[in-house]
């Protein structure tokens, strides 16, 4: 373990850096960085001075890193133009779908791709038709294949290299830089789910995943909870619940008690924060017909709940975000916010331990926005880009999703969840204000410091993204 004991010691020696530069700077370099950091925090709050326009113009710019072309002006206003163009796109996947937080965008798709996601007509009287089949329970050898399939996705499908460099920083940099007094049982509950866990791909895979797709009761409330969605999608209403109220209210009518209708409505929860908008090709992929009840289920609710975000959106409030969780930033990427809370909630249940839970839930993600390598992203990018650089703006606010939904996880897991008051938008206004501008490398420079990326390394991204802001900002809140 020489590698993560040099973390360790690097990491209080370089976050210790800062007074010791500071310490011997001349006056001129004071001033410069008064006024540098003036520029910061004057960019900062431009971007944020409008939180839903700032994740709407980016959710755009994530088209771009997939070809579609959208613009990297990070404080340009929308044009008519570009308003016409995206109300009449359609992406073609669901997850390109959630990068467009336009209402009549998000209602064509989810019409537009039925015929290639579920083999029927663009119709969606179709796809309620199906929700409303009720199907027969798995024989006895499909159940087993559904548990092999699940176990086959939980082999890691990253290169070695990738993971081994993940797994050394969240377990010992990682941990230390979100919590260091709370970094040796953050430490050990990441190395338990990483047996679980493709994080550097974005995915979680656990064991109980397997209930919803072995329980006839998941079905018939995910079914139930699909054709509300498209009612609502349907009549255009502004929804007065949310997808989690909504799952937990199904499950109350099959449940043994109330305690076990959350459990199950978290479980779907995790179980949907693995592939996003993508959700049904989780059901095709365990043996699943295209046109079974459960895939269309997990469709509807999957693309459904993003119509029905930028439906309600105007009102103050995500349909795909709990109702004590305010937020305004649409970025068609809610699983951020519920993977982490899904690990921390169950973390907390298995040690009691709130800063440690909460903070590996977060170092999980933290270490999947520095070192991820798929879906356009790169660990180089943010060291050779502009600091307010559309890309790097998407990890900070990735990062106050996580950063939220994690104290979120851990007060459900108390019972606390009910009173919660979190804002997903403060988090993100706090992880602006904090960031610094970093010295900028050449894309060479920056692909060649991340091959083996160490504290320093870390260090410079911290100061340039300040990945804990949303973070520490709730536990502070919070009282931890």
């Amino acid at each position: 373990m020489p590698k993560v004991k040099t973390w360790l010691i690097l990491i209080s020696i370089v976050f210790g850096a800062p007074k010791v530069i500071a310490a011997s700077t001349c006056e001129t370099r004071d001033q410069f960085n008064d006024l540098k950091a003036g520029m910061e925090h004057l960019t900062a709050a431009a971007i944020i001075e409008n939180i839903p326009r700032f994740c709407r113009s980016h959710a755009f710019y994530s088209h771009q890193e997939n070809g579609i072309g959208a613009e990297r002006d990070y404080l340009n206003e929308l044009t008519e133009s570009k308003e016409k163009f995206y109300k009449n796109f359609t992406p073609n996947n669901p997850w390109a779908a959630g990068m467009v937080p336009v209402l009549e965008s998000r209602k064509k798709s989810i019409l537009a791709l039925l015929p290639d996601r579920l083999n029927i007509e663009p119709d969606i009287n179709n796809l309620k038709s199906i929700l409303a089949e009720s199907t027969s329970s798995m024989s006895s050898s499909q159940a087993e294949n559904v548990k092999k399939s699940l176990n086959e996705m939980r082999n890691p499908t990253v290169k070695n290299s990738e993971r081994s460099k993940y797994n050394e920083f969240v377990l010992a940099g990682g941990c230390a830089t979100t919590s260091l007094r709370s970094m040796n049982t953050c430490s050990k509950i990441v190395a338990k789910n990483l047996g679980g866990t493709n994080v550097l791909l974005g995915q979680i895979e656990f064991p109980e995943f397997a209930d919803i797709f072995l329980d006839k009761r998941y079905e018939v409330a995910l079914r139930a909870v699909g054709v509300k969605i498209i009612d609502q999608i349907k009549t255009g209403n502004i929804p007065k619940t949310n997808l989690f109220d909504d799952l937990k209210s199904e499950f109350k009518k099959s449940s043994k008690s109330p305690t076990e209708a959350d459990d199950m409505a978290w479980l779907v929860m995790g179980f949907l924060s693995r592939r996003g908008a993508n959700a049904d090709d989780s059901a095709t992929g365990l043996g699943y017909p295209k046109n079974h009840a459960m895939t269309a289920a997990l469709y509807a609710i999957s693309m459904g709940s993003l119509v029905l975000d930028s439906q309600s959106n105007d009102n103050g409030h995500m349909y795909s975000f709990p109702s004590q969780v305010q937020n305004s930033c649409d970025m068609g990427k809610p699983y951020h916010f519920w993977m982490s809370a899904y690990i921390a909630r169950k973390a907390m249940k298995d040690t009691g331990d709130p800063v440690a839970s909460s903070a590996a839930a977060f170092t999980m993600q933290k270490g999947y926005e520095f070192l991820s390598n798929t879906f356009g992203r790169s660990p180089a990018k943010p060291f050779y880009l502009e600091p307010f650089d559309p890309y790097i703006n998407v990890i900070r606010a990735d990062l106050a999703y996580g950063g939220t939904g994690a104290w979120f996880g851990v007060l459900s897991a108390q019972g606390k969840a009910a009173d919660a008051q979190l804002s997903i938008d403060d988090g993100i206004r706090e992880t602006f204000l904090n960031s610094k501008m970093i010295a900028r490398v050449t894309k060479e420079e920056a692909k060649s410091n991340v091959i083996d990326p160490g504290p320093i390394t870390f260090y410079k991204w911290s100061t340039l993204i300040s990945p804990n802001s949303a973070y520490s900002l709730n536990r502070k809140k919070l009282g931890y």
